[in-house]
């Protein structure tokens, strides 16, 4: 029997009541995947012809939007899941970008990139609080730009600045093999075998995330009901509705 309280443009807009389509979901999901995969990238390759984007930050709008979309995303989760749940999700998922870089960069310093010494024969302008793009020479003569990220040790304000590098100073450097990643000073372990557990450390956070973002992904493309469809009709508890089937209509 129809509801005669009902709104036609509901049911003309969402016949089943289970808000966004699939087809539209997915998309969500792969916009999501996309600025998330962007924000980490740059976070990870830093640009050393930009003094914000060299101090290992994400591209803003890139963040930004991460953070846009997911949101969406945790209102597409199933009914099922609790207002508190979907709170501790978007906690451990929205910071991402930063997670993905560290453990991006802890892994592919530690398992991919060479371990190697290096001269500064070049030194660029200061960057403020971001680490200073440098020259290396290498002992095969050739020249490459990247980062000194070496910092002075913490102060009174709990805060460290990165040290000035002078041309001629002996160092070792992470350097990558493929050319993927511009070389960087290298910490104490760094690419040594003592190294592994620090990375996987670093990588734990991100790993965790990753865990979380895809439960929220799975949940997003396999729910009856979304949460924010029940939570927005009056009287409705997601927690209670969940995805639980309509009772059946009278027999005939």
């Amino acid at each position: 029997m129809t509801d005669p309280m009902a709104d036609p443009a509901d049911a003309y807009l969402d016949p089943e009541g289970k808000g966004m389509r699939l087809s539209r979901r997915l998309v969500l999901v792969a916009l999501a995947l996309l600025a998330l995969t962007i924000s980490v990238w740059t976070a990870t390759r830093p640009n050393l012809n930009s003094i914000f984007l060299s101090a290992r930050f994400p591209n803003p709008v890139a963040a930004i939007s991460w953070v846009i979309l997911l949101v969406l995303l945790l209102f597409q989760v199933s009914a099922k899941i609790r207002p508190f749940t979907i709170g501790i999700a978007f906690i451990l998922a929205f910071p991402m970008p930063l997670y993905g870089a560290v453990g991006a960069t802890a892994l592919y310093g530690q398992f991919v990139m060479d371990r190697v010494p290096a001269e500064v024969s070049a030194v660029g302008a200061a960057p403020g609080r971001g680490p200073y793009v440098v020259t290396y020479r290498f002992v095969d003569g050739s020249t490459e730009r990247g980062t000194w990220e070496y910092v002075s040790p913490y102060g009174s304000r709990g805060d460290a600045n990165y040290t000035a590098p002078s041309v001629g100073t002996e160092v070792t450097v992470m350097r990558d093999p493929r050319g993927v990643l511009p070389p960087r000073t290298a910490s104490r372990t760094e690419g040594t075998p003592e190294g592994t557990t620090s990375a996987l450390l670093y990588a734990t956070p991100a790993l965790l995330g990753t865990v979380v973002l895809s439960a929220v992904i799975a949940s997003v493309l396999t729910r009856r009901r979304s949460f924010i469809t029940d939570s927005s009709r009056p009287g409705v508890s997601p927690a209670a509705a969940g995805d639980a089937p309509s009772a059946p209509g009278p027999s005939s």
